[in-house]
């Protein structure tokens, strides 16, 4: 059984002074720190293309996608915002009226029928 001081040490071995003042000022678990940092990689590989058929068929809302889908709202977030950052999704509306679309003017559509106007 590894002792909490082994961890420590590990950890002090791995990570620069920054990473470290960050970790303590975060207050990060030391799991968070200790596992290999590509532990969640291939979960995150499909949901980009798994969003965007989703958003391809309508406009959507985030929550939309998640209850049509098997993610959760970070991974939803976190695809829409990439595939925003590629320009292949386009978000309209703000708050709870913010829609996700292919086009700017599908999103724009989306978000003003969900306000009702």
């Amino acid at each position: 059984m590894i002792t909490k001081e082994e961890i420590a040490e590990q950890i002090r071995k791995s990570l620069t002074q920054d990473e470290l003042l960050t970790m303590v000022l975060n207050r990060d678990p030391v799991s968070l720190v200790t596992k290999p940092v590509n532990s969640h990689r291939y979960r995150h590989e499909g949901q980009g293309s798994q969003v965007l058929k989703l958003i391809q068929e309508d406009a959507r809302s985030a929550r939309d996608i998640c209850e049509k889908s098997d993610l959760n709202r970070p991974e939803v977030m976190r695809a829409i915002t990439k595939l925003k950052s590629e320009g292949k999704v386009f978000q309209g509306g703000e708050r709870k009226f913010t829609r996700y679309g292919i086009t700017q003017k599908a999103a724009d559509k989306a978000a003003s029928d969900a306000q009702g106007k």
